[in-house]
């Protein structure tokens, strides 16, 4: 299941990363980025 689960997982940090970089283009004065990792 943990296979299976991964592409979801990458998919959706991709579909993240474009969010907060289109947000970011559009507002460069007001945006703020808090990332968090984990392993």
């Amino acid at each position: 299941a943990a296979d299976s689960l991964r592409g979801t997982f990458r998919e959706t940090n991709l579909s993240e990363l474009a969010a907060f970089t289109s947000y970011a283009l559009a507002l460069p004065s007001s945006f703020l980025a808090l990332v968090d990792t984990y392993d």
